[in-house]
């Protein structure tokens, strides 16, 4: 059983990283903490350049709710985990810093689907994982 409908997960992954992403568009520090709406909180890691690194987004209570990796000061790859921390949904992004393609995990980690994305993160295509 899939923990999202593929609409609603490509919705739900979009505005994540969407906010995660705007999260790291700040003056960096070598490390910061800063709320998210709805009481969320963001940890940004910054290299010693000064480019973003990682972004983390955290549920209220605390416990994780995904990971924004950066290359070049622009989105590479995203882990979105379950409330037990397992990675539930891989976002993978082109170089210029668009969503590419996602991946979809059971509880597992097994692979249960994959989707390609066109330039503004729109599903073009679903494969499930038999």
């Amino acid at each position: 059983m899939h923990w999202m409908r593929t609409g609603a997960r490509a919705a739900f992954g979009l505005a994540v990283i969407t906010a995660i992403a705007l999260a790291g568009c700040r003056a960096p520090e070598a490390s910061e903490k800063t709320k998210a709406e709805p009481g969320q909180k963001v940890a940004k890691e910054f290299n010693p350049d000064g480019t973003l690194h990682l972004v983390r987004r955290f549920h209220p209570d605390g416990t994780p709710l995904g990971t924004l990796f950066y290359s070049n000061g622009l989105p590479n790859h995203a882990h979105y985990v379950d409330r037990d921390g397992r990675i539930r949904l891989i976002m993978n992004y082109s170089a210029d810093g668009t969503p590419k393609s996602t991946r979809e995990f059971d509880e597992g980690g097994k692979l249960v689907a994959e989707q390609d994305l066109d330039g503004g993160g729109v599903p073009i295509e679903t494969n499930r994982a038999p």
